[in-house]
């Protein structure tokens, strides 16, 4: 016989909760002796203006996060002794410390961000040290020496715990805050506030609507902006290896005739502008990421002519006829899109989000 869970959770939570079976969901009374059980009173104006402690929205959520699958709550704040404090007041103020939590969240999400593309590009460039120093032997001809194992293997490991470390920081570590509002957001129906035996409603509404529209463009705001500092990353990283090719190159390879010269040189030229650009770009798309204006002109104008000069290197590239080439401008190609598209999409939504 199969056992429906989800209807045995429902069925086991039904004996302490009130259960709306049409509307699947559940009345949950949270009950206080005071008010200010539930408020933080460290601000200029406690009792016009005061904060939810973040231990009270913790406790909510703790309660939701036991409720099974496809299930919400209607909230009830039940206080005996309100101590003279308006409950559209409070309910005022546990919406705005959600938004608070959301603002807060935004800078750890930043903090983490930048944490982990230091992280990334120090990988990115002992790895490069590495590799590059292997093909031409700066480690030393004999793979069997002593020497030449213990630099490549140092220089191997310590670059990748930068670069997983770089990985962690941004899946692994826990963010209180937006544990918190991802709680509160997906089970929360109703929040309420009620007399001590839950008789009365005193002050009560749907869960912020405003504030529920205003996350949807927050969040494909976070979406976009992700992919800028993924991208931003990328292109630091492509436009360092690019300027070095280049550099290489021009040292060590000579064409045989003027025509294959003159477009040798139209591509290392077009390679270096692209590198170059590529690593502006990329620290443009950084300060786009932690919101600091400084670079916004820049970073736009700087969008718009990288893609006009990929085409023209992807033209150029063609022209050659080296599959090497064409291969490192699709990569170039994807980056940037990834970039545009990112850039694009978090000023549609921060914009849209002000209005």
């Amino acid at each position: 016989m199969r056992i429906n869970n989800t209807q045995e959770h429902i069925d086991t939570l039904r004996e302490y909760y009130r259960y709306d079976e049409k509307k699947k969901i559940f009345t949950i009374p949270v009950s206080y002796e005071k008010a200010e059980d539930v408020l933080d009173l460290d601000v200029i104006d406690p009792k016009n203006h005061p904060r939810f402690k973040k231990e009270a929205l913790e406790g909510v959520k703790e309660l939701l996060m036991s409720l099974p699958t496809g299930t919400k709550a209607d909230i009830q704040l039940r206080i005996a002794d309100y101590q003279g404090y308006d409950p559209d007041v409070l309910l005022k103020s546990f919406n705005d410390s959600i938004r608070l939590n959301q603002h807060r969240s935004r800078l750890e999400q930043k903090r983490s961000g930048l944490t982990a593309t230091v992280l990334a590009l120090i990988g990115a460039v002992i790895l490069f040290v590495y590799l590059f120093g292997r093909i031409n032997n700066w480690w030393g001809d004999d793979e069997e020496a002593l020497s030449y194992n213990f630099i490549t293997e140092i220089l191997d490991i310590v670059a990748w715990v930068f670069i997983w470390e770089a990985v962690s920081v941004v899946f692994l570590y826990g963010d209180d805050y937006r544990s918190i509002n991802a709680g509160l957001f997906i089970k929360i129906n109703v929040i309420g506030f009620f007399d001590k035996d839950g008789s009365k409603q005193l002050s009560s509404e749907l869960l912020m609507d405003e504030v529920r529209t205003t996350s949807v463009a927050k969040k494909w705001e976070l979406i976009g902006k992700n992919m800028v500092l993924v991208s931003s990353v990328a292109m630091i990283i492509m436009g360092f290896f690019s300027i070095f090719n280049v550099i290489y190159t021009s040292i060590f390879v000579h064409m045989e005739t003027p025509t294959e010269e003159i477009v040798f040189l139209i591509i290392v030229l077009l390679a270096a502008g692209v590198g170059v650009l590529f690593m502006l770009l990329g620290w443009g798309g950084i300060y786009h990421y932690l919101d600091k204006p400084k670079l916004n002109k820049f970073t736009f104008v700087m969008t718009i002519v990288l893609g006009v000069l990929l085409l023209l290197y992807l033209i150029s590239s063609i022209m050659g006829g080296e599959a090497s080439d064409i291969s490192s401008m699709a990569l170039s190609i994807t980056v940037y899109l990834i970039f545009a598209i990112g850039y694009f999409l978090s000023i549609f939504f921060t914009r849209k989000k002000e209005k």
